[in-house]
């Protein structure tokens, strides 16, 4: 075969080999591949392999990842609506366009309850809730137990322990931790008496003792007048500074001193809670004569003569007399110190009680008038003293035979 010969036939095979290639790629479809995050900047796709175009039947692998915040949800469209596959395999069949859906995944911080504390109150209480722009807020008044979408201002009115939380769902559906728990309590109701104020220590010489009760913690408040006197209000009771703190449901002994002797007093009570609910009435308490820190002397005169018929304290629990010596004076020129006056008679009589005490007596030489002056000595609370008192005075005509009953009181030095 000559040389010229086996270049044409080597051509023509080239020819046709080039004709069957060409047939072969045009015969094979192509398909095109879309793949992005639904939202910009929420996440991202890679694709492997990467092509422009894939052939029909070639696999695909497709791998999301999150940016920031944000977390691979679920793929949309081409069929795979709804599919959650992180790692996704497709099959080239046909064109595909996957959308990747990123979900924000960090809840919110816990809104801010604002415009109100824990605390106790007698009136009305409001509050408003703040949270992040575009996410649902929601209150519970029952510490978490049942739930109430937040809109506006909210006003608390109802007699009760409130325990306030709040908490706020984004439009990823995350949802916060709740705030810490605010213990509001409405109270707008004055206390009352359980048991209402009542004398358990009988009044002597300078105080009384006086118990009472209430259903509510808080202060009782008192003021001391002198009978007769016009009844004070409420805040006027409690503005006379006089109070002591009280338990719900505890008896309470409150100890009034400073009294004078011999006075009678009108108390008069009011109780407030912690809330500061002061009642609207005060509740008085009469006390009767208080106590004198003195001594009464019933003398018996007759036939000429004087004498001490009885002895009595007035505080026997304080004083115990001891002594006393009877002095009568000419009652020119009397002094009660006994100065520029003439003692006609005077005596003296000791004992362990009253009534050793109670028989001395003065025989009088003539009817005249006289100053009668007692001197008694004895203890005050344990401690003996001597010239305690110092005697009021009585004066008048001693007739013979005639028979005079006198009282002499002997108050303190």
């Amino acid at each position: 075969m000559s040389f010229k010969k086996l270049i044409v036939i080597g051509l023509a095979l080239m020819l046709l080999v080039g004709v069957v290639g060409c047939s072969d790629d045009d015969s094979v479809k192509k398909y095109n591949l879309t793949v992005e995050p639904k939202t910009d900047g929420t996440g991202e796709v890679t694709v492997e392999p990467l092509k422009d175009k894939y052939e029909e039947g070639k696999e695909v692998t497709l791998t999301p990842s999150g940016k920031g915040e944000h977390s691979f949800d679920h793929w949309e469209g081409s069929g795979y609506d709804g599919n959650t596959d992180n790692s996704l395999t497709v099959e080239m069949t046909n064109d595909i366009t996957l959308v990747a859906v990123f979900k924000d995944s960090v809840a919110p911080s816990s809104p801010t309850i604002e415009d109100i504390s824990t605390g106790t109150y007698n009136s009305n209480q409001t509050f408003t809730i703040s949270g992040e722009t575009g996410a649902t807020i929601e209150y519970s008044k029952d510490g978490g137990t049942s739930w109430t979408e937040y809109s506006s201002e909210v006003t608390l009115s109802k007699e009760k322990t409130h325990n306030l939380v709040a908490r706020q769902t984004d439009d990823a559906g995350n949802t916060s931790s709740n705030t810490d728990a605010m213990k509001i309590t409405i109270d707008k109701t004055a206390p009352n008496w359980t048991t209402e104020p009542n004398i358990t220590t009988t009044a002597d010489a300078s105080s009384v003792g006086i118990s009472s009760q209430v259903d509510e913690e808080g202060t009782i408040y008192y003021k001391v007048i002198s009978d007769g006197v016009t009844k004070p209000t409420a805040s006027e009771v409690k503005s006379a500074g006089n109070s002591n703190s009280i338990s719900a449901d505890t008896i309470k002994e409150i100890t009034i001193d400073s009294l004078n002797a011999g006075t009678e007093y009108d108390i008069f009570f009011v109780a407030e809670d912690s809330a500061g609910n002061l009642q609207s009435e005060s509740r008085v308490k009469k006390v009767e004569k208080v106590g004198e820190s003195g001594v009464v002397i019933n003398f018996q005169i007759g036939g000429g003569g004087i004498g001490v018929q009885s002895v009595n304290t007035k505080a026997e629990d304080k004083i115990i007399i001891t002594e006393v010596e009877l002095i009568i004076y000419e009652e020119s020129d009397y002094d009660i110190n006994g100065k520029n006056a003439k003692v006609v008679k005077n005596k003296t009589k000791t004992g362990s009680s009253l009534s050793d005490i109670g028989g001395i007596g003065l025989y009088l030489p003539s009817n005249n008038n006289y100053t009668l002056v007692a001197k008694l000595s004895g203890t005050i609370n344990g401690k003996v003293e001597s010239g305690i008192y110092q005697g009021t005075t009585e004066t008048g005509i001693l007739e013979a035979g005639a028979t005079k009953s006198i009282t002499m009181e002997v108050s303190l030095n």
